[in-house]
């Protein structure tokens, strides 16, 4: 059953990130919104998905978990920075740590 959670934590993150960096880079959206109304409510959630995706990468069991870790802190903190959001762009590194 961990397993499970941590291949469904890591595919959600990946695929939430995914589509905000797509959204941001490709359709060239000044604030990414992933079709809700407002980019701070984007912002929130994507921290809480990616804190989880953090925490799920840490459970795996490889010795490139570590790089892996770095890989996704660079990625989940790119798409969140396309939401404009300052508050959680100063709170997800420190949470992260």
């Amino acid at each position: 059953m961990q397993r499970l959670l941590v291949v469904v934590a890591l595919i959600t993150g990946l695929a939430v990130n995914g589509y905000s960096l797509y959204q941001g880079l490709r359709l060239d959206i000044p604030r990414v919104e992933l079709n809700f109304d407002r980019a701070t409510v984007v912002a929130y959630l994507m921290t809480a998905i990616d804190l989880v995706m953090m925490q799920a990468i840490l459970m795996l069991r490889t010795r490139y978990r570590l790089v892996l870790y770095i890989a996704a802190f660079l990625l989940s903190f790119s798409a969140l920075v396309l939401t404009g959001t300052r508050a959680a762009m100063l709170v997800y590194p420190v949470a992260v740590c």
